[in-house]
């Protein structure tokens, strides 16, 4: 009888055991998955971000392309390159290395395109020509195709971490609402 009780009282310990060690390891595992969630749904908000500020981006440069004319104020324009060095700090905490580089790269050549904008747009008005034979124009086109090729670059690497392939090119005629 002592025989019966010890061994209802070991196999009571240990189905407890068992019980204890799996309900830990459940919780361990559920935590583990909402933490995962959460950094993806604050990855997936910043790309959505980054998407939209480069597109912002992409639409001024075509603008200014196309007219020789920024649609927005200075203020505007400050406001947007705030807004895309904070959104390189939250790059910078939920995104790889790569990602990284290439989204600092995108914003470096948009910056550059403006400068070049602003130098060309700068000069007297009877000096400023959007042709072939105005040197700075020239500059502000080759920082245009530079900002494009960034942009890319920088998209295809947001697709590749979301869908775990390369986008297809896409191909729009208009260029106001066109991909980069």
């Amino acid at each position: 009888m002592t025989v019966t009780a010890v061994a209802a009282l070991i196999g009571a310990v240990v189905g407890a055991s068992a019980s204890i060690t799996a309900a830990l390891l459940t919780q361990r595992a559920t935590d583990r998955r909402d933490r995962e969630r959460r950094m993806w749904d604050r990855r997936v908000d910043t790309y959505d971000d980054m998407m939209a500020t480069i597109h912002r981006f992409a639409r001024m440069r075509a603008h200014a392309e196309r007219t020789g004319r920024l649609p927005e104020s200075r203020g505007r324009r400050d406001e947007a390159r705030g807004s895309a060095q904070l959104l390189t700090a939250r790059i910078e905490i939920y995104s790889s290395e790569k990602l990284r580089g290439a989204c600092e790269k995108a914003f470096a050549e948009i910056q550059n395109w403006m400068r070049a904008w602003e130098a060309w747009h700068e000069r007297d008005v009877g000096l400023r020509l959007q042709s072939d034979k105005d040197a700075k124009w020239q500059v502000f086109l080759q920082c245009v195709r530079d900002s494009k090729e960034a942009d890319r670059a920088l998209l295809d690497l947001v697709h590749i971490d979301v869908h775990g392939k390369k986008r297809k090119s896409v191909e729009n005629s208009s260029e106001d609402n066109a991909l980069p």
